[in-house]
């Protein structure tokens, strides 16, 4: 398996287990922001949007961000989960 193959399975994995977290409606809109952000790394939420085809309109993205339709605290708890999967204690 190429590099590339295997990066693109891995963060599918990756991506799926955070997913875990967010509610079913939320899930392409967060997935869509992720994708935004790991393109462009300057923290912005406006160019993440701007890095990504939106697919939606832009009070989606907003509505997800500010109305906090994710639990901070749920997705914090996957992220840890896989965070000690990937890196595991020895």
């Amino acid at each position: 398996m190429s590099l590339t193959s295997s990066v693109c399975l891995l963060l599918s994995e990756w991506i799926s287990f955070l997913l875990a977290a967010v509610p079913p409606r939320s899930r392409r809109t967060f997935v869509e922001l992720l994708i935004g952000c790991m393109l462009n790394p300057e923290g912005w939420v406006t160019r993440a949007i701007g890095a990504i085809r939106r697919e939606a309109h832009w009070t989606t993205y907003y509505k997800l961000i500010e109305r906090a339709n994710v639990s901070v605290a749920d997705l914090s708890i996957q992220l840890l989960q896989l965070t000690q999967r990937v890196f595991p204690n020895e």
